[in-house]
């Protein structure tokens, strides 16, 4: 896209579309390699015109360093400070560029005669007096009354909220702004999907009290809710994964850690707005004995864990369709290894792989708290729904001890916990901890292969002459030929 941009720009339309480029980030020091280079003078004044907005911008000043070779008088009146460079590469002026010229003739020449004269430009004067001057000099500088003066920088509160607060405010933007039609169409599929599985199980709890019905009805609750949420959750990271912006912006502008808490607080909204409307046409037509607020507590957590899942799946890939296709897999696997069907008893030793199953939990505590509520009061049926329910528990396995509640909140934790890990691996930020952390690797593993050991074994030793009297062997029947 770049090269399509500036392949029909001139060489000045050209540069000032680089710098344009670079400075969209707003950094705080710019470097430019020749920026003037194969310009006209208009186009480089022009340049110069654009630095001087850039140095003095809204967002703060901004350290502009170039390197430049031949600018006009008026290019360098434009210059605060300024290097010079003997032939040798030694530090033949630092300072103000006014005082340069000044400075470097009597610095440079002890006789006053043997400087050059002064041309019209002040830079090509310095020019010729550092290839005229003697090739070894002492590194001359000029301090400057501005060196003195403290580096502007942010409390360490503001450093710490300033960048969480600019996440929030995007990421809020993003969404529910700027993606507004597509977060409609998200909420209009929750609601349409709620509707079609009460549909599906109109009024069979409260006319008919089918208790057989509700592993089935529970199962689909979360199999339906649990797959959308993986889809939709991924949008929180995905985008800005996918096309590098948080690496881009990790390296000087924020701690992973404040960007992920930024995220989540934004996605709380979504937390709770999916599962509202997913219950509220099902809840009014299965019409189930238990309360709207618990039906509405445990879709939370179910949200809580299988936006965990998508989450995690579009921070590890890059590529969306990859995020996408994991997300599904992980919670279709999720409810299929529920021990609804097959049920727990039939998986053997691999019985405990339901315990990381967040249907699993969901039909539990959904099962244990509406059959109790079948048998609290003492009706003509309820010797007959007491025996339906212990045999739907026994057939199940639904055991009062896997604690559904806790585990639902630890899957889900855990799995925010590794998103957070791969934030931080992914990102470029700078600490003296990830530079410990990088710079261990090799260290152990100098350890271990132990090079210098290897260089002083005596095996290495005798191996040498031997090496060598080979090569002469060589180079003698070369010879001879």
């Amino acid at each position: 896209m770049h090269n399509n941009l500036t392949k029909n720009l001139s060489g000045g339309q050209r540069k000032r579309v680089n710098v344009a480029m670079e400075v969209a980030a707003c950094p705080k020091v710019l470097l430019l390699d020749e920026p003037t280079s194969g310009l006209d003078t208009a186009s480089c004044d022009d340049l110069f015109d654009l630095l001087e907005l850039i140095k003095y911008s809204a967002a703060g000043p901004v350290t502009i360093i170039t390197v430049i070779h031949q600018p006009s008088q008026e290019l360098f009146e434009k210059i605060d400070d300024i290097f010079f460079l003997t032939p040798l590469c030694c530090l033949a002026y630092q300072g103000p560029r006014h005082q340069a010229k000044e400075f470097l003739k009597q610095k440079l020449f002890d006789d006053l005669n043997r400087c050059p004269t002064s041309r019209h430009n002040d830079c090509d004067t310095c020019f010729i007096m550092l290839t005229k001057a003697q090739e070894h000099i002492d590194n001359h500088s000029v301090e400057d009354e501005r060196v003195h003066q403290p580096l502007t920088t942010y409390p360490i509160l503001k450093r710490i909220f300033l960048p969480f607060f600019y996440v929030l405010s995007r990421c809020v933007r993003q969404i529910y702004i700027r993606g507004a039609i597509v977060e409609a169409l998200y909420l209009l599929a929750y609601f349409v999907l709620g509707t079609c599985i009460g549909y599906l199980f109109e009024n069979a709890q409260q006319d008919e009290c089918d208790i057989k019905s509700l592993p089935t009805i529970y199962f689909l609750l979360s199999l339906a809710f649990g797959i959308l949420t993986c889809i939709s959750s991924q949008r929180l990271f995905g985008v800005e994964i996918t096309d590098q912006t948080f690496e881009r912006e990790s390296r000087n502008y924020y701690h992973p850690f404040q960007y992920w808490l930024a995220k989540s607080l934004v996605d709380i909204i979504r937390l709770v707005l999916y599962p509202l409307l997913f219950l509220s046409m099902m809840y009014i037509e299965i019409v189930p004995r238990g309360s709207f607020a618990y039906y509405f507590a445990i879709l939370i957590l179910l949200s809580f864990v299988c936006s965990g899942i998508g989450q995690l799946a579009s921070v590890i890939f890059s590529r969306t369709e990859y995020a996408y296709l994991t997300g599904t897999i992980a919670a279709l696997l999720s409810c299929l290894l529920s021990g609804f069907s097959p049920p727990k008893a039939d998986l053997g030793r691999m019985g405990f792989i339901t315990a990381i199953s967040f249907s699993r939990h969901v039909q539990n505590s959904l099962f244990h708290h509406e059959t109790s509520l079948y048998v609290e009061n003492g009706t003509d049926r309820t010797y007959i729904w007491s025996v339906q329910i212990e045999s739907l528990r026994k057939y199940y396995s639904f055991e009062d001890n896997e604690h559904p509640y806790i585990w639902l909140l630890c899957i889900g934790l855990f799995l925010r916990l590794l998103t957070l890990l791969f934030l931080y691996g992914k990102s470029e930020y700078r600490s003296k901890f990830r530079f410990h952390i990088t710079h261990a690797v090799p260290f152990l593993t100098s350890l271990f292969s132990c090079h210098q050991c290897r260089k002083r074994s005596p095996a290495r030793a005798y191996a040498r002459p031997h090496q060598l009297q080979i090569f002469s062997y060589q180079q003698s029947y070369r010879n001879i030929f």
